[in-house]
């Protein structure tokens, strides 16, 4: 006989456990969906992307090589006819280069660099009488090679020398001397060479002093440091003056050839002019 009983028992029984497993099933479901969502909520709040779960992968998305999310564009300049050169800034309207300024690479031209005044054309021609002394001085009918040097610079400074004359060196000889040109018409500037040194013998710079009605102290000065790359310290022995007798500016230079010629060239030649307009 069957036990009916028993039977309907035991399928009550298999139907309970079934029910059992799908809400286990269920649940844990349930639990894989909250985990999803927590991560969802804790990268949206830090600002980066939500992590796929492998079920959202597969082909066409953005986790293989061949999704359809295109790809960043390269951010580089191209030239184009409404801009120009993308590498070329555009230049500031109105900008010029100040005067006197090197440009790029290089030094400033010689249009910008201001003429010495030795260069300068003087602005008349003077008549210089050129009187040597002493040592600057040559036996009598011997070419005297400071007096043709000196004529020279002042020539090709524009200028004209209309006497030149050799003394000895005595005080009075030169003080007369000197005092006589003062008072020619073709002299407008005197010119000594010679006998300013720190011998007993040099004495031009006492004898043309009493002649002098001003005395041009810059003369000294100015030729002193200009000197002081020729010779050195030694410009502390080397006595130079100018001054105005009449109308006439007289300079007396030291009787070494190369310094005196210096002298002539960069101050003499350049200042004469101006000193002889002036008294005009």
């Amino acid at each position: 006989m069957v036990d009916f009983q028993s039977r309907d028992t035991r399928r009550r029984a298999g139907e309970a456990a079934d029910e059992a497993d799908e809400a286990a099933d269920s649940e844990e479901a349930d639990g894989e969906a909250t985990a999803e969502q927590d991560q969802t909520a804790a990268s949206t709040d830090d600002g980066s992307e939500p992590a796929k779960s492998a079920r959202d992968t597969g082909p066409g998305t953005d986790s293989e090589p061949g999704g359809d999310q295109p790809q960043a564009e390269a951010s580089t300049q191209v030239d184009s006819p409404e801009t120009g050169p993308a590498s070329t800034p555009p230049e500031t309207e109105g900008s010029v280069t100040p005067p006197g300024s090197a440009p790029a690479g290089g030094s400033p031209t010689s249009a910008t660099r201001e003429p010495s005044a030795a260069s300068e054309t003087p602005s008349r021609s003077v008549d210089v009488a050129l009187v040597t002394v002493g040592d600057a001085t040559t036996p009598e009918g011997d070419p005297n090679p400071t007096a043709d040097r000196l004529t020279d610079s002042l020539v090709a400074a524009g200028h004209t020398v209309t006497v030149t004359r050799e003394l000895a060196g005595g005080y009075d000889e030169v003080q007369s001397a000197v005092d006589g040109l003062v008072s020619r018409p073709d002299v407008e500037t005197i010119v000594t060479v010679g006998g300013t040194g720190v011998a007993q013998s040099d004495v031009v710079i006492e004898a043309v002093h009493p002649l002098f009605e001003k005395v041009l102290p810059g003369f000294g000065e100015v030729v002193r440091n200009l000197l002081f790359y020729q010779a050195g310290t030694g410009v502390v022995g080397v006595r130079t003056t100018a001054g105005i007798t009449g109308s006439s500016p007289i300079f007396c230079l030291p009787g070494e050839r190369r310094l005196a010629n210096r002298a002539v060239e960069a101050v003499v030649a350049a200042e004469a002019p101006a000193l002889v307009a002036e008294l005009e």
